[in-house]
C-alpha cells in the first residue's frame, strides 16, 4: 500500500500507532535498564490501559499493512515480559515503522490520549508516581457538557474532541446511570439528534472503540483503575456520574 491509497484518517491512525508503539518500547527499555521500576511501568501499561490503547490502534491499522504483525505481540505486563516477547515487540514495531515511512504519515495528527501516555512516561522517568487509586464511586462527577465537550471529575475537566466520543457521551449521559442500554438504541438516539449514524460505520464495534478511548482518557487524566463505561451482551452501561431524573 502506498501513500496515495491512504486517506487522512488512516494516516493519523498509522502515525498514532507508531508514536504509541515507540513509547511502549521506550518504557520497556527503561525497565530493562533499571531506570524505571517495573511496578511503576505497569501502573501505566496495565492499570491505565496503555496496552489496551495500543491494542486498539493495532486493530485499526492491521488491514492497512503490507506485512502481517506477529500474533500475540503485546505482553500482558512489562514486569513479567520475557525476552521472546520483547523480540516480538521489536519485530512488530519494525514492520509499522517501515510502513509508516513508505506511506509518509509522519507529521499527521496524534490522538491526545496517546500524547498523555507519552507525557506520563516522562513523568515516570523523572520519578513521579502515577496515581491509580482514585475511586470514581467516591468522586464528584458532573454531567457531560456538550458546549465544552467535557466531564468534570473532582473539579478537573476531562475534555473530549473526537466526534465518536462526544456523541457517545451525550447519549449515555441521557441514560440512567447503572442501567444497560442496547447499542442500537444508543445509536438511534445519536442519529435522531445529530443525524450522524455514519459516524459509527462499523456499528457496535465503532461504538466500543469510542468507549475504550473515553475510559482510557479518564483513567490517565484522573488516575483511576475504574471503568467509566462498560459493554456487555450488546449493551452499554454508564457506571458513574449523576442519575437521570
Amino acid at each position: 500500500m502506498t501513500n496515495s491509497t491512504l486517506e487522512p484518517g488512516q494516516k493519523e491512525d498509522v502515525y498514532t500507532t507508531l508514536v504509541l508503539f515507540q513509547a511502549v518500547l521506550s518504557l520497556c527499555f527503561e525497565v530493562m535498564n533499571r531506570n524505571v521500576l517495573s511496578t511503576a511501568a505497569d501502573d501505566l501499561y496495565v492499570y491505565l490501559e496503555m496496552r489496551g490503547a495500543l491494542d486498539t490502534q493495532l486493530g485499526k491499522i492491521r488491514p492497512l499493512l503490507d506485512k502481517k504483525l506477529p500474533r500475540k505481540m503485546l505482553p500482558e505486563s512489562i514486569s513479567s515480559m520475557s525476552n521472546a516477547e520483547y523480540t516480538r515487540l521489536q519485530s512488530g514495531f519494525g514492520i509499522i515503522k517501515t510502513f509508516a515511512k513508505t506511506a509518509q504519515v509522519h507529521g499527521s495528527e496524534v490522538d491526545p490520549v496517546v500524547m498523555n501516555f507519552v507525557a506520563q512516561i516522562e513523568d515516570i522517568k523523572n520519578g513521579v508516581k502515577i496515581k491509580t487509586d482514585v475511586s470514581l464511586a467516591a468522586s464528584e462527577i458532573s454531567g457531560f457538557e456538550y458546549a465544552t465537550q467535557s466531564i468534570n471529575i473532582n473539579g478537573a475537566p476531562v475534555h473530549f474532541s473526537g466526534a465518536q466520543e462526544v456523541y457517545f457521551l451525550w447519549a449515555m449521559f441521557k441514560k440512567q446511570c447503572g442501567e444497560s442500554f442496547s447499542w442500537d438504541i444508543v445509536l438511534e438516539d445519536i442519529d435522531s439528534k445529530f443525524h450522524e449514524e455514519q459516524a459509527y460505520k462499523n456499528g457496535s464495534q465503532s461504538m466500543k472503540q469510542a468507549m475504550y478511548r473515553i475510559n482510557a482518557k479518564i483513567k490517565v487524566e484522573i488516575g483511576t483503575q475504574d471503568l467509566f463505561f462498560t459493554y456487555k451482551h450488546g449493551g452499554f452501561t454508564r457506571n458513574f456520574g449523576p442519575t437521570v431524573e
